[in-house]
C-alpha cells in the first residue's frame, strides 16, 4: 500500500500561514489563521473574523518559530548616525592621486586644442 507521510505540523491545531490569492500591490502574500484539522487533501481553519473554512492543504504554510534571534540588528535606538544626506565619502590615496593625474591631463591640454 503505497500512502504519503503528513507533516507533523499539519497534525496539531496552531497557527499557520494560509495563501492570499487575490491582492492589491502592498498586501502581503499570506495571512496567519489557526489550524483546526488537516489531511492530505483539504484543511479546515479558522479566520481572524472567527468563521471556519476549508481549504487546500497546498495553500497552507508552517509559521516559522518566533525566536528573539530572528529579530532585526538594529533597533531604532542603536541604529548608526548618519553622516550627510545620502552620500558616502570614503576615498582613499590612490583615488585622490589618479583624479589629479586626470585634473593635471585635462588642464595640460588646454593649450593644445586647435582653434576653428
Amino acid at each position: 500500500m503505497n500512502g504519503m507521510a503528513l507533516p507533523s505540523w499539519l497534525l496539531t491545531p496552531e497557527t499557520v500561514l494560509l495563501r492570499r490569492h487575490v491582492r492589491r500591490k502592498g498586501d502581503p502574500f499570506c495571512n496567519p489563521v489557526e489550524l483546526v484539522e488537516g489531511n492530505l487533501t483539504y484543511s479546515v481553519v479558522r479566520l481572524p473574523d472567527g468563521k471556519e473554512c476549508t481549504v487546500s492543504t497546498s495553500d497552507l504554510a508552517q509559521c516559522p518559530p518566533s525566536d528573539e534571534s530572528d529579530s532585526p540588528p538594529y533597533t531604532d535606538s542603536t541604529l548608526p548616525e548618519a553622516s550627510g544626506v545620502g552620500r558616502v565619502d570614503v576615498r582613499d590615496a590612490a583615488v585622490d592621486e589618479a583624479v589629479d593625474n586626470i585634473r593635471g591631463e585635462v588642464d595640460g591640454d588646454e593649450d593644445s586644442v586647435p582653434e576653428n
